[in-house]
């Protein structure tokens, strides 16, 4: 799933096939400098602009906006690749971290269901005590998995620039009032 989404995204960033790596290779799309088509466009406009002296204004804002789309779209293809390398890196790494922070939240959990269950049906202080051991338990696996998962979105986040908000915000646990 992961490689067509690439290959997708390779042919959309870099419309020329030739210059488009394999899917599992390198990341890396971008026409080298110079050989961009809005650059050669650009220096073939300027190569023959003398001949067309009545449309000097015409072919040198033509020229200017080959150059900018040239810029904008090298701009694009490196943006383009970063954000490869984040999916690929959330998908190879983050996601079996957080997979094995779920299965660990879940075991936690039903313990402490489980604990809970036996101290509404049996109240004792020993049943008293498991549950609570078990709630301690389950709250230290949220907040690690809470506390992983905020680091996670942290650097993804400010790797993009973007500004962070309070990602304890709306974080609500079993045991708290």
């Amino acid at each position: 799933m992961l490689c067509r989404v690439v290959v997708s995204m390779k042919s959309v960033l870099q419309p020329n096939p030739q210059l488009v790596p394999a899917a599992e290779s390198t990341m890396n799309v971008e026409c080298e400098q110079g050989k961009h088509p809005y650059e050669l466009l650009a220096k073939t406009l300027e190569e023959v602009k003398a001949h067309f002296a009545e449309h000097m204004p015409s072919l040198e804002t033509s020229i200017e906006t080959c150059r900018n789309l040239a810029t904008m779209d090298h701009e694009c293809q490196r943006k383009g690749r970063r954000a490869m390398h984040f999916m690929r890196t959330f998908i190879n790494v983050d996601c079996f971290e957080l997979t094995e922070q779920k299965q660990a939240l879940i075991a936690c959990r039903q313990e402490m269901d489980f604990a809970k269950y036996s101290y509404a049906t049996n109240a004792s202080e020993s049943n008293k005590l498991s549950y609570d051991a078990a709630l301690s338990r389950f709250n230290q696996q949220s907040d690690k998995a809470t506390e992983g998962m905020s680091k996670n979105a942290h650097e993804w986040i400010s790797s993009h620039s973007l500004a962070l908000s309070d990602p304890e915000a709306g974080v609500a646990r079993e045991g708290d009032a």
